[in-house]
């Protein structure tokens, strides 16, 4: 009779996975159900989907039950297949096969897996149960149908909320954007206006030389006025000036602070410890979680794409990664989406 521990290492190279979310549920959940067998467990089971398409599941559970044999699909969900339309399309699609082919689908979040097992042992073993006793199982299809439906419709108004959000921030840097424009031309259309002004001056200036000399009243009058035609002409470059070095050093300010903006920066420390959560995996720096100084962010659908091995490397290593800097529960954080962006110094 097969192990729990020899079916895992028959099965290590299908129930991998960088947070070991399927060894777990195997650890966790199905080797803790009352008489479920080791050998009656498929992982990665294969079929074919409406469109033709090879397809996996999870896990597969055989109930053999009267000389006939009942496959019970189950599949673990993680965040990243409800992130964007594409994703969420693809998962309906392939939940509507499944029910089609095996008549029933059991699904849990890799959240629920974790915080509450329990009572998915208990749901999988009443479903065993009532199989061999014959009895009636579309009553729990229906009511898992409708789990799967309320949880794809959260998934889905918080995609939509996240776009509203996101419009609403680009309305907002629209707006601020065309007001720095309009400040920008009106300071110009009054740099203008003081260099009109100027030219005008010494226009009639010029002219005024040109004419008789005055006599020699009339030139002590304005040498002992208050306001000579010299001292409005210094006073308009001054303002002139003034106007023109308060306009750059203001473009000097904005570019400054978009240049800020843009910025990678780069971190360096000790990577303690990988934590995983429903929608990827935290790496935290120095000390562990919550007591960590920084961490990086990597969401599951970009974990697909790295390296998962060399990650669990990493631990206990001095890493750096490069990234835009933002703010997570008060501490420093960089979301990566390329491998690329670790490196060891």
């Amino acid at each position: 009779m097969q192990t729990w521990f020899e079916w895992k290492n028959q099965n290590k190279d299908k129930i991998q996975h960088i947070v070991g979310f399927e060894e777990r549920f195997v650890d966790d959940i199905l080797s803790r159900i009352k008489g479920l067998k080791p050998e009656s467990v498929i992982a990665q089971y294969p079929f074919i989907d409406s469109r033709n398409k090879n397809r996996f599941i999870d896990f597969v559970i055989i109930i053999e039950h009267q000389n006939k044999k009942i496959l019970l699909p189950i599949e673990l969900d993680g965040f990243w297949k409800f992130q964007d339309y594409h994703s969420f399309n693809d998962t309906l699609e392939r939940q509507n096969d499944l029910i089609n082919q095996f008549g029933f689908l059991l699904r849990y979040t890799n959240k629920k897996m974790l915080s509450n097992p329990q009572s998915i042992i208990d749901e999988i073993s009443e479903f065993i149960r009532n199989t061999h006793k014959n009895i009636e199982t579309k009553t729990l299809a229906e009511r898992n149908k409708k789990q799967a439906e309320q949880v794809q419709q959260e998934r889905l108004n918080t995609l939509l909320s996240e776009i509203s959000v996101l419009k609403n921030r680009e309305e907002i840097n629209r707006k601020q954007n065309i007001k720095e424009q309009k400040n920008t031309e009106e300071l110009q259309k009054e740099i203008e206006q003081i260099k009109k002004a100027i030219f005008s001056l010494q226009k009639n200036s010029i002219s005024s030389k040109e004419k008789s000399i005055p006599s020699e009243s009339v030139t002590r009058k304005i040498q002992n006025g208050h306001i000579t035609l010299k001292s409005i002409l210094l006073l308009l470059i001054g303002i002139s000036i003034l106007a023109i070095g308060y306009y750059w050093f203001k473009q000097a300010e904005f570019s400054h602070q978009k240049n800020s903006l843009h910025k990678e920066n780069v971190y360096c420390g000790r990577l303690v410890e990988i934590r995983a959560v429903d929608f990827g995996i935290f790496l935290n720096f120095d000390k562990r979680y919550p007591n960590h100084s920084f961490s990086v962010k990597i969401l599951n659908k970009d974990l697909e794409k790295m390296n998962n091995a060399e990650i669990v490397q990493y631990e206990n290593t001095y890493l750096c990664v490069t990234g835009n800097i933002s703010s997570h529960m008060n501490k420093p954080i960089i979301e990566i989406t390329e491998q690329s962006q670790l490196f060891k110094k």
